[in-house]
């Protein structure tokens, strides 16, 4: 699942910024430079910047491990150490993983509080999503937990854009807006068991 939702992440991050107004300083694919100074596609950055002199805002490298890099850092900063491959439904798997990406430790605080809160989990709000915390979210309707969070992400926003956030909040809500619940169809395997099922009672 990691590839199929990572493209939706990094719709939402762009290619090269140097934003005055953000924390995170010079970024790539969200990548922050201030937090993550030693990824190793900040050397390709450094290398074209040296080459053009400045880089224009949204500038995308075409260097060959551009890429490969962006996809290896997201996969082990951020899906991996959360342990979204557990959770089974994966517009719970999309929203989390973006909250991860958007807002660190404080996103899995969030939904913590969520699952505490609202739905009566005896789990820690600790910012660490372990074992306990996947179980927690696997053991309630997922549609439900998926509504609950997303409300508490835009509370979440609209009360941090209060703190000099303001320029950021109209791109967080439409990328929250972006997120919505789809039920998992049923699989192919018991469709077929369902239509044979269906036609031995309709001939018995």
């Amino acid at each position: 699942m990691f590839k199929d939702i990572l493209p939706e992440i990094l719709k939402h991050e762009g290619y090269y910024s140097n934003h005055s107004n953000d924390r995170g300083g010079e970024t790539y694919r969200g990548i922050a430079r201030k937090f993550h100074p030693s990824w190793p596609g900040w050397k390709i950055i450094d290398s074209e910047k040296q080459a053009r002199g400045s880089l224009p805002r949204n500038y995308r490298s075409n260097h060959t491990q551009m890429e490969a890099l962006v996809e290896q850092f997201y996969k082990s900063k951020f899906w991996d150490r959360i342990l979204l491959d557990q959770v089974n439904d994966s517009s719970l798997q999309r929203i989390i993983f973006d909250a991860y990406v958007n807002s660190g430790g404080n996103g899995i605080k969030l939904l913590q509080r969520v699952l505490r809160d609202q739905f009566g989990k005896n789990i820690q709000v600790d910012g660490a999503q372990g074992r306990l915390t996947v179980a927690a979210i696997n053991s309630v309707n997922p549609q439900q937990l998926f509504e609950a969070y997303k409300a508490a992400r835009a509370s979440y926003y609209n009360a941090i854009a209060k703190n000099g956030n303001e320029v950021f909040l109209k791109g967080w809500l439409n990328r929250l807006s972006s997120f919505n619940y789809q039920a998992v169809g049923i699989s192919l395997g018991v469709a077929a068991l369902v239509g044979v099922a269906g036609f031995f009672l309709s001939n018995m």
